[in-house]
């Protein structure tokens, strides 16, 4: 996997409830093909997550949100979502992380629906921590163009 993708029912829940929903982060294995007209809850791709005993979901932590109002009809305007780097600690068994995924924590499996998934490639070797920073973990955007009013 080499881009962001972006699940259409998690995403809709991230951009309503940034601020207030519980929202988490799972890693999985380059065995995962996403789909995402098909997956939209984390029963559907639980199958593909790392499963050595040292490793375990974190939750996402520090949300907040960024404005960037549009500059006349020249430069969108976008909202940033962010949040502090999901730090899953030391790894090992060996498995290969793949993927970065962010979905909705609603404490199931059948109804945790997938916001995005983020590419990555950690080894769990035992070595390095696997703490990931926003800019590998990606910022979820969402723009606006300002319409010139009427006159």
């Amino acid at each position: 996997m080499s881009r962001r993708i972006l699940f259409p029912t998690g995403y809709a829940t991230a951009l309503a409830e940034w601020d207030t929903a519980t929202f988490g982060w799972a890693l999985f294995t380059d065995s995962w093909v996403q789909s995402e007209p098909t997956e939209v809850y984390l029963s559907s791709i639980v199958a593909y997550e790392l499963t050595d005993a040292s490793y375990s979901r974190v939750t996402l932590t520090g949300p907040f949100t960024d404005v960037v109002l549009p500059l006349y009809n020249e430069t969108a305007g976008y909202v940033r979502y962010h949040c502090d780097p999901p730090q899953f600690g030391i790894l090992v068994g060996g498995e290969i992380a793949a993927s970065l995924v962010l979905f909705v924590d609603t404490g199931s499996d059948a109804t945790s629906a997938i916001v995005a998934s983020f590419p990555c490639n950690y080894e769990a070797n035992g070595v390095n921590p696997a703490d990931f920073t926003e800019s590998a973990a990606g910022v979820l955007t969402v723009g606006t163009v300002c319409q010139e009013p009427a006159l």
